[in-house]
Protein backbone atom coordinates (compact mmCIF):
# COMPACT_ATOMS: atom_id res chain seq x y z
CA UNK A 1 0.00 0.00 0.00
CA UNK A 2 2.99 2.31 0.85
CA UNK A 3 4.37 1.76 -2.47
CA UNK A 4 1.45 2.56 -4.66
CA UNK A 5 0.61 6.00 -2.50
CA UNK A 6 4.57 7.10 -2.76
CA UNK A 7 4.37 5.96 -7.01
CA UNK A 8 0.69 7.91 -7.15
CA UNK A 9 2.13 10.97 -5.27
CA UNK A 10 5.32 11.06 -7.93
CA UNK A 11 3.53 10.27 -10.95
CA UNK A 12 0.87 13.38 -9.76
CA UNK A 13 2.97 16.66 -8.88
CA UNK A 14 0.21 18.24 -7.51
CA UNK A 15 -0.55 15.97 -4.06
CA UNK A 16 1.11 17.69 -1.32
CA UNK A 17 3.28 14.50 -1.25
CA UNK A 18 2.40 13.23 2.66
CA UNK A 19 3.24 9.81 2.41
CA UNK A 20 6.85 10.04 0.47
CA UNK A 21 7.82 12.51 3.60
CA UNK A 22 6.52 10.09 6.16
CA UNK A 23 8.30 7.20 4.45
CA UNK A 24 11.52 8.93 3.56
CA UNK A 25 11.54 10.14 7.72
CA UNK A 26 11.01 6.89 8.75
CA UNK A 27 13.85 5.28 6.81
CA UNK A 28 16.00 8.46 8.57
CA UNK A 29 14.83 7.36 11.75
CA UNK A 30 15.11 3.39 11.51
CA UNK A 31 18.52 2.36 10.44
CA UNK A 32 19.36 -0.59 13.12
CA UNK A 33 17.11 -3.33 14.43
CA UNK A 34 17.37 -1.63 17.45
CA UNK A 35 15.96 1.29 16.17
CA UNK A 36 12.92 -0.68 15.30
CA UNK A 37 13.14 -2.20 19.02
CA UNK A 38 12.49 1.17 20.20
CA UNK A 39 9.95 2.63 18.44
CA UNK A 40 7.64 -0.89 18.82
CA UNK A 41 8.19 -0.41 22.58
CA UNK A 42 6.88 2.85 22.61
CA UNK A 43 3.76 1.92 20.49
CA UNK A 44 4.72 3.86 17.96
CA UNK A 45 5.31 1.25 15.20
CA UNK A 46 3.42 -2.34 14.94
CA UNK A 47 5.54 -4.61 13.13
CA UNK A 48 3.09 -7.39 11.36
CA UNK A 49 6.14 -8.64 8.87
CA UNK A 50 6.35 -12.23 9.03
CA UNK A 51 9.92 -12.40 7.70
CA UNK A 52 11.94 -11.08 10.49
CA UNK A 53 12.84 -7.61 11.98
CA UNK A 54 15.81 -7.57 9.53
CA UNK A 55 13.39 -6.65 6.80
CA UNK A 56 11.75 -4.93 8.70
CA UNK A 57 14.64 -2.55 9.32
CA UNK A 58 14.82 -1.58 5.29
CA UNK A 59 11.74 -1.28 4.59
CA UNK A 60 10.66 2.13 4.55
CA UNK A 61 14.57 2.89 2.52
CA UNK A 62 13.02 0.17 0.47
CA UNK A 63 10.01 2.07 -0.47
CA UNK A 64 11.28 5.57 -0.51
CA UNK A 65 14.66 4.51 -2.41
CA UNK A 66 13.78 6.04 -5.85
CA UNK A 67 11.38 8.45 -4.17
CA UNK A 68 11.80 12.86 -4.76
CA UNK A 69 10.24 14.87 -2.01
CA UNK A 70 11.12 18.57 -1.22
CA UNK A 71 12.74 18.88 1.97
CA UNK A 72 11.53 22.35 2.31
CA UNK A 73 7.91 21.91 1.33
CA UNK A 74 7.93 18.69 3.36
CA UNK A 75 5.24 18.72 6.39
CA UNK A 76 8.05 16.91 8.40
CA UNK A 77 10.84 19.66 7.62
CA UNK A 78 10.84 21.43 10.79
CA UNK A 79 10.63 17.91 12.71
CA UNK A 80 13.61 16.88 10.52
CA UNK A 81 15.75 19.76 11.29
CA UNK A 82 15.41 19.26 15.08
CA UNK A 83 16.53 15.80 14.57
CA UNK A 84 19.50 16.58 13.06
CA UNK A 85 20.55 19.45 15.20
CA UNK A 86 19.99 17.01 17.89
CA UNK A 87 22.07 14.19 16.98
CA UNK A 88 24.74 16.72 15.66
CA UNK A 89 25.08 17.73 19.77
CA UNK A 90 27.72 16.21 21.73
CA UNK A 91 25.81 14.55 24.67
CA UNK A 92 23.61 12.49 22.43
CA UNK A 93 26.72 11.24 20.39
CA UNK A 94 28.55 10.80 24.13
CA UNK A 95 25.38 9.05 25.29
CA UNK A 96 25.31 6.50 22.88
CA UNK A 97 28.65 5.65 22.73
CA UNK A 98 29.05 5.03 26.27
CA UNK A 99 25.69 2.83 26.07
CA UNK A 100 26.90 1.33 22.87
CA UNK A 101 30.80 0.54 23.70
CA UNK A 102 30.41 -0.01 27.58
CA UNK A 103 26.93 -0.23 29.05
CA UNK A 104 25.24 -2.77 27.30
CA UNK A 105 25.61 -5.29 29.73
CA UNK A 106 23.16 -4.26 32.52
CA UNK A 107 25.41 -5.93 35.14
CA UNK A 108 28.30 -3.45 33.73
CA UNK A 109 25.85 -0.68 35.07
CA UNK A 110 25.25 -2.16 38.28
CA UNK A 111 28.55 -2.14 39.14
CA UNK A 112 29.39 1.09 38.12
CA UNK A 113 26.33 2.68 40.32
CA UNK A 114 27.71 0.35 43.26
CA UNK A 115 31.05 1.75 42.85
CA UNK A 116 30.09 5.19 42.88
CA UNK A 117 28.23 4.58 46.04
CA UNK A 118 30.81 3.73 47.81
CA UNK A 119 33.06 6.07 46.65
CA UNK A 120 30.60 8.42 48.28
CA UNK A 121 30.31 6.73 51.78
CA UNK A 122 34.40 6.89 51.34
CA UNK A 123 34.31 10.40 50.84
CA UNK A 124 32.24 10.91 53.63
CA UNK A 125 34.03 8.52 55.97
CA UNK A 126 37.01 10.28 55.15
CA UNK A 127 35.42 13.74 56.01
CA UNK A 128 34.45 12.50 59.08
CA UNK A 129 37.61 11.12 60.61
CA UNK A 130 39.91 14.20 59.57
CA UNK A 131 37.07 16.59 61.46
CA UNK A 132 37.29 14.21 64.67
CA UNK A 133 41.02 14.40 64.61
CA UNK A 134 41.12 18.76 63.71
CA UNK A 135 38.32 19.52 66.32
CA UNK A 136 37.92 17.03 68.87
CA UNK A 137 34.88 16.77 70.60
CA UNK A 138 35.33 18.75 74.61
CA UNK A 139 36.56 16.43 76.89
CA UNK A 140 34.52 15.68 80.39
Amino acid sequence: MFSNLIAFEQTYPATPGHITAYASFMACLITTHEDMRLLHQSGILINHMSSGDRDATRFFSSISAQAHTSVDLNYLAGVMEEVVKYQAGRWPRWRASLTRNYFSNPWVTTSVVAAVFLLCLTVVQTFFAAYAYFKPPPSS
